[in-house]
C-alpha cells in the first residue's frame, strides 16, 4: 500500500475506536416502561399492598417510592416521601411490603400523592412508572380516626 493512504487508515482507525469507545459509554436506560393502573387504596395490617399494571418484569425485585402528603386528624397536611421494597409476581402484578410496614414508614394519616414503581432494567439502568393514589389506612387506628371525623 503506497505510503499516503496510510493517514486515511489511520484516521479510520481513530473514528471505528472513538465509536466503540461512544457506545460503551451510553448512558443507562432510565425509560418510563411500566404502566401503573390501579393501586389498592386501602392499606390493611398484615395485606400486601398490591399493584396492578403493565410491563412488570416477572420475578424481579424493585422499589416504589411514595412522595406526597399525609393528611391526620387535627394535623397540618405534612410532606412524606419514602421507599419500599416491591416485588413483580408477573408481568401485571407486583406486590409491596404489608399495610403495616407501609403506614410505618409514612404515619398515621391518609397519603395523597404518586407513587414511582422503580425495576432494574436489563443492561443497567431502571424501568419505571407513576401513578397518582390516595392511600387510606385501615384496622384499628384507621377506624378510630374515622370516628374521629377524617
Amino acid at each position: 500500500m503506497p505510503r499516503r493512504h496510510r493517514p486515511c487508515a489511520r484516521a479510520r482507525a481513530a473514528c471505528v475506536g472513538a465509536l466503540v469507545a461512544l457506545g460503551a459509554c451510553a448512558p443507562a436506560l432510565d425509560a418510563a416502561l411500566l404502566t401503573l393502573e390501579e393501586i389498592d387504596p386501602v392499606v390493611l395490617p398484615g395485606r400486601p399492598l398490591r399493584l396492578l399494571g403493565a410491563g412488570f418484569p416477572s420475578g424481579a425485585t424493585g422499589t416504589l417510592r411514595l412522595e406526597g402528603e399525609v393528611h391526620a386528624p387535627g394535623a397540618a397536611p405534612r410532606t412524606a416521601v419514602t421507599e419500599v421494597p416491591l416485588q413483580a409476581e408477573s408481568e401485571r402484578l407486583a406486590f409491596g411490603p404489608e399495610g403495616g410496614a407501609v403506614t410505618a414508614k409514612l404515619g398515621p394519616g391518609t397519603f395523597v400523592g404518586t407513587v414511582e414503581a422503580r425495576f432494574p432494567a436489563a443492561g443497567g439502568g431502571i424501568v419505571r412508572g407513576r401513578h397518582a393514589v390516595e392511600l387510606r389506612r385501615e384496622g384499628p387506628a384507621g377506624r378510630r380516626a374515622e370516628r374521629q371525623g377524617n
